[in-house]
């Protein structure tokens, strides 16, 4: 009877890790922007678990302050920093639909291409997504002090 204790763990366990795959694999990577410092772009989801990644330029000493804002109250959003070599920095969640999140890195340590992804669903819990709208605003705080505020092209 001990020796069915552990094949059972085992196979739960694999059981777990196979599930949390499959929900990362539905993924589906549909929008991929290059951005600047002062950029307010539109970004539209259209399907369930749908990533989008805004690609923007950044130097050591730099500071990145990027706000999302959902457009009516269902859409509930995800988003994360990643670095130039494709480490996460930051991950914030909406505390509810509607929400709007705000994305504030510390000081930057690396020069190079950072990724901030935006999700229309909880990629930790695993939740299906809505369909809907949001801006995206870029602000950054340049090494050298200047502030560059978002404003719509």
């Amino acid at each position: 009877m001990n020796n069915e204790r552990p094949k059972i763990f085992t196979l739960l366990i694999s059981c777990l890790f196979i599930f949390a795959g499959e929900t990362f694999a539905n993924e589906k990577s549909t929008l991929s922007v290059n951005s600047n410092c002062g950029d307010i772009s539109e970004g539209e989801f259209m399907v369930s678990q749908e990533l989008h990644t805004y690609k923007i330029n950044m130097q050591p000493g730099d500071i990145l302050d990027a706000n999302i804002i959902p457009v009516g109250a269902y859409l509930q959003l995800d988003a994360e920093l990643y670095d130039p070599v494709d480490q996460k920095l930051e991950g914030i969640m909406a505390s509810s639909a509607g929400t709007k999140l705000i994305m504030k890195s510390k000081v930057l340590s690396g020069r190079g291409e950072y990724k901030v992804q935006v999700r229309n669903y909880n990629k930790r819990r695993g939740n299906s997504g809505r369909a809907g709208m949001y801006e995206i605003h870029f602000g950054c705080v340049k090494r050298n002090g200047d502030n560059i505020i978002p404003s719509g092209k």
